[in-house]
């Protein structure tokens, strides 16, 4: 699969010209037609990043290229693109080309950006909660709601906010915290918390919010510039609520002479390895990976950022884990936004907020295909969407008789047909969604769902029509199409048949074997001695005729390594020590090299011949399947007539 992908993308993926000539008829194979931009696509792709001498002409090229879509023809013709699995793998790769097509792609860099400027910030914020679980009936919401409005009507007169936030808050942390959340930057809060905390001045309340956890109102007490990220290590010592008295205060004093040792020279990685009692990070040396605020306690992180310089270690630091040495290995700060830009829109399209990008998308959508909704033909799923619906066990049969237009999307531009769902549409979709979940109020899942569904079915639709509405688009798939069709057909009509065709191979071989020739070689061994003792207790033994394994038995009694050996045939500037020395048969020579004593038996010198099938066979098979490829190639151009537009070419030409 890694090779598919690797083959695919190397060679075909797609980028844009700007020619005037772009959907000029270039090529014509077998009546189907390839314009200038197709092929000018595939063409600059090959020749990025390639050496000058290397890169090819577009001449060069375009025979290539022929050759490449004579063989997807054929493909073509064999019936390999009707193929299941070739199906699935090119929808599996198409889907993933849609991706980037399907949000809208100025609320996207909106986001990229607004990322980037608050992660240059840091804020500090308290806040009170109401929870609201998902899939709270309408009461329940509401009365919630009321609550947050009343308390945020206290807070706002309230001498304190913490202590209002631990009789009100219910947030589990409030009894630890009293709703003080320290500092944090983006993406460290749920999306809409982010808002919240970013766009409220420091010193006031928000209005109360909504998050997947319940209703809040949030206090911002500071903001201040972000402090970067550390790479820090550390030695922990456990001290803890379930440690004893006797515990703590033995951790207390140990960490105080490890702090001393340290003070003193000790290697911290070497004392992190012995005293550390952090599982995770002990056997690294303490090493723990980058950080920036609101990823560590308070205190572990207010005193990381307290040192100074690289290298450098706190004094033991006290935290709710234990008793901390912390040493700071490295300091970053934020890069710029075109430095960062890749990294952020990465996290972005991973996190939640990307969901703003696509119900952008889809607004923009519903004008563009003039869609209609048609809300009384969903009012008889309220009745309709029972318990049976959260035990998962919902079914359209449910709605047998339904039948009437529920929504209408118009393309006149595109695919030029107007679309019309009907309620049968809408109760196959709400049985898609049917699963064991808590029970809701019917009315509210009805409505979440059609929301649903107007949504899918317009991003389905959208789909369908990429490869018309973005030219580029539609050269990725359609390169991703024959890549594919090429790796399938290659498989079989040049790569498994080389591997298959044993007699071709040998006949190859046999044409081709004096280009790989073994030049002068020696049958030899030689043995690398730990000193000249051994060396000549080696030498002793060879001439007394003894075997290797003798020898070993005899030099190696305390050490593996005392006498090591190579033994085979050598050309000369294989091996170092066989150029250092004169060639004689059935010789044994003692020379020194690289501080070892080297005893060099010679049984036979050989003279220049080729190589057997065996030690070429990699290459032989290559150089068979390039000639089968030659062959079929012939046979594919003399059966699919290939008409060039010579005047398009020559335009190309004089263009680039």
């Amino acid at each position: 699969m890694k090779l598919r992908i690797a083959l695919i993308a190397l060679i075909y993926l797609s980028i844009s010209t700007g020619n005037a000539q772009d959907n000029e008829v270039l090529l014509t194979i077998d009546n189907q037609q390839v314009t200038s931009k197709e092929f000018m696509t595939v063409y600059q792709k090959n020749n990025v990043d390639i050496q000058t001498a290397e890169k090819k002409s577009i001449e060069e090229y375009l025979e290539l290229y022929i050759n490449f879509k004579l063989k997807v023809i054929e493909a073509e013709s064999l019936g390999l693109d009707t193929v299941q699995s070739f199906r699935k793998e090119l929808d599996g790769y198409v889907n993933q080309l849609t991706e980037p097509y399907l949000v809208d792609r100025d609320y996207e860099e909106a986001l990229i950006r607004e990322a980037y400027d608050r992660l240059q910030e840091e804020v500090n914020v308290s806040h009170i909660m109401i929870r609201v679980r998902n899939g709270a009936t309408p009461e329940d919401t509401l009365k919630a709601w009321n609550t947050i409005n009343n308390l945020y009507d206290s807070a706002i007169v309230a001498p304190s906010f913490e202590e209002l936030a631990l009789e009100t808050s219910e947030d589990p942390s409030v009894k630890d915290n009293n709703g003080n959340l320290g500092y944090f930057t983006a993406f460290r809060m749920v999306y809409p918390f982010e808002n919240a905390a970013y766009q409220t001045n420091p010193g006031n309340i928000s209005r109360p919010f909504r998050t997947t956890f319940g209703y809040h109102i949030v206090k911002v007490y500071d903001v201040r510039p972000a402090r970067g990220e550390l790479r820090t290590a550390h030695i922990m010592l456990i001290s803890n609520d379930q440690s004893t008295e006797a515990e703590k205060k033995e951790a207390e004093r140990k960490i105080q002479e490890i702090y001393s040792e340290l003070k003193q020279g000790a290697n911290f990685t070497e004392m992190a390895r012995v005293y550390s009692e952090d599982r995770g990070s002990s056997r690294k040396g303490g090493e723990l990976p980058w950080f920036s605020t609101g990823r560590m306690v308070p205190e572990f992180e207010e005193a990381a950022f307290s040192i100074e310089k690289d290298g450098d270690i706190s004094e033991p630091v006290k935290t709710q884990f234990g008793w901390h040495i912390i040493k700071r290995l490295e300091y970053r700060k934020m890069g710029s936004y075109e430095e960062e830009y890749k990294s952020l829109k990465s996290k972005v399209e991973k996190d939640k907020r990307s969901r703003g990008s696509r119900e952008s998308l889809i607004r923009k959508l519903k004008i563009e295909y003039k869609v209609k909704t048609y809300p009384k033909a969903k009012e008889p799923f309220v009745a309709l969407v029972d318990t049976s619906f959260f035990k998962g066990s919902w079914d359209e049969s449910r709605a047998e008789g339904l039948n009437s237009r529920i929504m209408t999307l118009t393309d006149k531009t595109y695919s030029g047909e107007k679309k019309t769902y009907t309620q049968k549409d809408f109760a196959q979709y709400i049985k898609s969604k049917s699963r064991k979940s808590p029970i809701r109020d019917s009315r509210q899942t009805v409505n979440e769902l059609f929301d649903q569904f107007v949504g899918e079915m317009i991003i389905e639709h959208e789909k369908s029509v990429l490869k018309l509405k973005y030219d580029d688009f539609r050269l990725l798939a359609n390169e991703y199409h024959d890549g594919i069709l090429l790796f399938e057909i290659m498989e079989q009509k040049v790569w498994k048949k080389a591997l298959k065709d044993t007699a071709g191979l040998e006949k190859y071989y046999n044409t081709h074997k004096n280009e790989h020739m073994w030049g002068q070689r020696v049958d030899a061994t030689l043995y690398y001695c730990e000193n000249d003792s051994l060396s000549n207790i080696v030498m002793d033994n060879l001439e007394k005729g003894r075997a290797d394994t003798a020898i070993l038995s005899r030099t190696n009694k305390t050490s593996a390594l005392a006498v090591s050996l190579k033994k085979g045939r050598f050309e000369k500037d294989e091996i170092e020590e066989l150029s250092k020395i004169g060639w004689q048969e059935n010789s044994i020579q003692k020379i020194n090299s690289n501080n070892r004593s080297v005893v060099i038996r010679i049984r036979e010198i050989l003279d220049p011949q080729p190589k057997e099938l065996d030690e070429v066979r990699g290459i032989m098979a290559s150089g068979y399947q390039d000639e089968l490829d030659k062959m079929w190639i012939e046979e594919l151009r003399a059966k699919y007539p290939v008409e060039v537009n010579q005047e398009a070419l020559d335009r190309l030409i004089v263009e680039n």
